[in-house]
């Protein structure tokens, strides 16, 4: 369930790079990987066969589900990308991802927090079929897509796109 979870974020995090000029829709999905690796390293998770079917609401990795260390989750995405010598502005943007410090000046590595965190958010609308967004979650929508300059964003579509490509079905349905 995870890794047709993550492997659908990727396709969701492409989808939207692909719409912001200057990001590589590949790099942001590999990134999109890094992202989301603490959910294939926490001890905690490795015994879990099944997702929840319900999830917290926020554009934060750690919002998938409770556990007792969520910080563990962004700390294995960067020590993992550190290990594999990934850029800074990737280190930066997952420091980021779990703060609220991302909603401020439109920085690269803020850039990427918002690509990363707008996936997260349509991702579990994809993933989970009675999952509804909160108003939090709409406004950092509007949000993101204003920060990251994409006119005419339409989440439909980009969901559509990256299911088309995932192959991803969702065992919740």
């Amino acid at each position: 369930a995870l890794l047709q979870y993550t492997t659908l974020f990727k396709y969701i995090v492409s989808s939207i790079a692909s719409l912001k000029k200057g990001m590589t829709p590949e790099l942001l999905s590999c990134w999109a990987g890094f992202a989301s690796s603490g959910l294939f390293t926490l001890p905690s998770l490795k015994t879990k066969m099944t997702l929840p079917t319900t999830v917290k609401s926020g554009p934060k990795i750690s919002c998938l589900m409770d556990l007792e260390n969520q910080e563990l989750l962004t700390q294995h995405a960067i020590k993992l990308a550190q290990s594999w010598d990934q850029p800074k502005q990737l280190l930066l943007a997952l420091r980021s991802l779990e703060q609220e410090e991302r909603f401020t000046a439109p920085k690269q590595h803020q850039t990427i927090a918002f690509i990363l965190g707008l996936g997260c958010i349509l991702t579990k609308v994809a993933y989970w079929a009675d999952y509804k967004l909160t108003q939090e979650e709409v406004s950092l929508i509007n949000q993101s897509t204003e920060v990251l300059n994409i006119s005419g964003f339409n989440s439909t579509e980009v969901i559509t796109s990256a299911l088309s490509k995932a192959h991803t079905y969702s065992p919740l349905y």
